[in-house]
């Protein structure tokens, strides 16, 4: 004997076929989105911390030169960073950024030459314009920057990141790459930081930045308390700005 199914039974079978498949659909699709969050995620860790390896070798490419024209004896007013800014094919004119003007003039004593330490002025890897110090695509190189080593009364030379001007709150941060890289150079470093459960120095509190671009002169300072020769650091008196360092010579 045929047993009959009624129309609203099949009906009611074809509803929750399609119910089921719907919500398979939104359950597979919530899990694709996650996954894909997840790796977002590890990317722009890795992409920090890449570029955070990038930075600390490139400014120790530079740490070399600069002792490699020392040795040559460049003294340390006559060193120049001067990279041809202006495009003139003129290392040693005043229109240049880094224009030293006590350098000799065989450019044996300019860091971005060939005839001197050989180098190319890079620009900072993977940070935007918009997080960057009066949108300064590259290094800032300062001869006034005083953290406590050797004679704390001296300052020394050092190659830079600053971020553009404060980097508000921690948990929202105005320039949440240049944190993340800080976090990253940090730990390359074996530092361990914590300022407000981050991995950055609390070393400055100053009401206003002053670290003019190297011309051979070591005059000014702003003295950081910090006695690490590389770091990144919070300035709390510029709101939290951020700033990378690393020394390139103690006086």
């Amino acid at each position: 004997m045929m047993i009959k199914i009624k129309s609203s039974e099949k009906g009611s079978a074809f509803f929750y076929i399609i119910l089921a498949i719907a919500l398979f659909a939104t359950l597979a699709f919530t899990i694709s989105r996650g996954m894909r969050g997840q790796q977002t995620t590890a990317m722009n860790a890795r992409k920090a911390e890449l570029a955070a390896s990038d930075i600390l070798s490139y400014t120790k490419k530079i740490s070399h030169s600069v002792d490699k024209l020392r040795r040559n004896n460049c003294s340390e007013n006559e060193l120049s960073f001067s990279y041809d800014s202006d495009g003139d094919n003129n290392y040693q004119d005043s229109d240049d950024i880094y224009y030293n003007a006590n350098a000799p003039a065989d450019l044996s004593c300019h860091v971005f030459h060939p005839l001197g330490g050989n180098i190319t002025f890079e620009k900072i890897p993977e940070i935007p314009v918009s997080e960057l110090n009066s949108g300064d695509l590259r290094y800032n190189i300062t001869g006034s920057l005083r953290p406590t080593l050797g004679d704390a009364t001296r300052n020394e030379l050092a190659i830079m990141i600053i971020s553009n001007a404060s980097n508000s709150t921690w948990t929202s941060p105005a320039h949440p790459n240049i944190q993340l890289i800080c976090e990253k150079i940090n730990s390359l470093l074996g530092h361990s930081f914590d300022t407000n459960g981050k991995n950055i120095l609390t070393a400055g509190n100053h009401s206003t930045l002053s670290l003019p671009k190297f011309d051979g002169s070591y005059s000014g300072g702003q003295a950081i308390a910090s006695t690490n020769y590389t770091a990144c650091y919070s300035d709390i008196g510029q709101s939290n700005r951020l700033i990378f360092y690393h020394i390139l010579l103690v006086r």
